[in-house]
């Protein structure tokens, strides 16, 4: 197989210490930590209490709902609306105009170091059959 060339053109992150890649940068080099004791769900019944989880995400002006359609993102698992959200800062931050591009040669790469993000086993799930969608899938 021969190797191709790749070219990274922009970059977008949604993480513990940053919703962008300047304010993840920042955090980083300051050496602040996103590890702290998990509050969308009482940890109690789990031996580690602590995670690394997005803060505020909600409140974010840029937020995936914020992106998209309001209704879709309702539906989207929140680490859905991460990707989202950062794959559209990546191609801000490229500066490429797309209409320009051969759409088979552009691509976003993503990767995501996470567990589900439900409430968890303890409870039934789906909780109703309409609940489920392919992004929560």
């Amino acid at each position: 197989m021969a190797w191709r060339r790749v070219v990274v053109t922009g970059m977008g992150t949604v993480n513990p210490i940053g919703h962008s890649v300047p304010e993840f940068w920042s955090a980083l080099t300051e050496g602040r930590s996103g590890i702290r004791r998990i509050a969308r769900f009482d940890p109690a019944p789990f031996t580690s209490q602590i995670g690394g989880e997005v803060q505020n995400w909600e409140t974010v002006p840029d937020n995936c709902a914020h992106l998209v359609d309001p209704r879709e993102a309702r539906r989207m698992d929140r680490f859905a609306q991460f990707a989202v959200a950062a794959a559209l800062d990546a191609a801000k931050d490229s500066g490429l105009d797309f209409s320009k591009l051969e759409p088979h040669r552009v691509g976003v790469v993503t990767g995501s170091g996470r567990l589900p993000t439900w409430p968890g086993p303890w409870r039934s799930w789906p909780p109703t059959p309409r609940a489920t969608s392919p992004a929560r899938c």
